[in-house]
C-alpha cells in the first residue's frame, strides 16, 4: 500500500460503500495512529478463517470465541476492565490482545466470517454492535461477550438493559449498518477516548479521519481545526476551517481565525 493511511481511508470511503473493506479500513484508522503493517494484518484475518472448520455460524462461533481460541490462544471476548482504552479501537491491536469494543470485535467476525464463507454484517444497536446472519435474519451474535448468540427478542432485552425499560426500540437498530456510518462511531469512540486522556495527536488523527467521512459537518471541522491548533500545526489547522468558508453563518470570524493560524507559521 503505497498511499498514506489518512489519504487510503479517505478514497475508501469516498467509493461505493459495498466496495469498502471493513477490515482494511479499520487498520488504516489503525496506522493514522501508529506504524500498521495493513496487509500482513490482514493476512492473520485469513489464517483465523482457516480454522474455522465449517462454513457455519456455528463454526466461526467456535473457532473464535470458545477455548481454546485461535491457534491455541486465548479466545476473543470484549475487554470489560479497560472499555474505553484506545487499543479497544484499533484492529492491530485487538487482534494481538484478542479483546477490544463490542465495534472492532464485530467487525473483526464479519471479516473472518466473510472469508470463511459465513456472511455477516455489522448491526449498530446504539451502545453495543453486534452482528446478524444474512442468511438466517433472526440471528444475531454478541462478539463482545464471547460469541453469544441472541434473537431479535433478545437483542430488545439487550438494548433495555443498556438504556432501560422505558427506552423506545425500534426494529431499524438491528438493520445491517453501512460502511460510513459504522466508521463514524468507530472514529466517534476513539475522539471520545483520547479526549478524556488529553493525547491531542491522537484526536487530531481521529478527527482527521472523521473529515473524510463527513467534510462539510461544522462540527468536526471545528474540533479538527481545534486538535490540530494544541498540537502546534497551525497550517493544517487553518485548512481544517477553509471548507465552512462557503457555508458557515461565522465564515468571517472563521476566515479571520484562518488568517491569525497561518500567521503563526511565519
Amino acid at each position: 500500500m503505497s498511499d498514506p493511511p489518512l489519504a487510503r481511508f479517505a478514497a475508501l470511503m469516498a467509493g461505493p460503500e459495498e466496495d469498502v473493506a471493513l477490515d482494511e479500513a479499520a487498520l488504516l484508522v489503525a496506522a493514522v495512529d501508529h506504524p500498521v503493517d495493513v496487509a500482513a494484518r490482514r493476512a492473520e484475518l485469513d489464517i483465523l478463517a482457516t480454522g474455522v472448520g465449517e462454513p457455519t455460524v456455528d463454526g466461526l462461533r467456535r473457532a473464535l470465541f470458545s477455548p481454546p481460541g485461535p491457534a491455541g490462544g486465548p479466545a476473543f471476548t470484549g475487554d470489560a476492565d479497560t472499555y474505553d482504552h484506545p487499543d479497544n479501537s484499533h484492529l492491530d491491536r485487538v487482534l494481538d490482545r484478542r479483546t477490544g469494543l463490542p465495534i472492532l470485535l464485530s467487525i473483526l467476525t464479519c471479516e473472518v466470517g466473510r472469508r470463511a464463507g459465513v456472511p455477516l454484517a455489522p448491526v449498530a444497536l446504539p451502545g453495543h454492535v453486534l452482528v446478524r446472519a444474512v442468511s438466517e435474519p433472526d440471528r444475531f451474535l454478541d462478539p463482545f461477550h464471547g460469541g453469544r448468540e441472541l434473537d431479535g427478542a433478545g437483542c430488545a432485552e439487550l438494548f433495555a438493559m443498556l438504556h432501560g425499560a422505558r427506552a423506545p426500540f425500534s426494529a431499524r437498530y438491528l438493520d445491517p449498518v453501512a460502511p460510513r456510518l459504522l466508521f463514524t462511531r468507530v472514529l466517534a469512540n476513539l475522539e471520545a477516548s483520547y479526549a478524556r486522556r488529553r493525547r491531542r495527536a491522537g484526536m487530531a488523527g481521529a478527527l482527521a479521519l472523521r473529515a473524510t467521512i463527513s467534510p462539510l459537518d461544522p462540527d468536526v471541522q471545528r474540533r479538527l481545526s481545534a486538535a490540530l491548533a494544541a498540537v502546534g500545526d497551525w497550517r493544517a489547522s487553518a485548512a481544517a476551517l477553509q471548507p465552512l468558508l462557503a457555508v458557515a453563518p461565522d465564515a468571517d470570524d472563521l476566515a479571520r481565525r484562518a488568517r491569525v493560524l497561518l500567521a503563526r507559521t511565519n
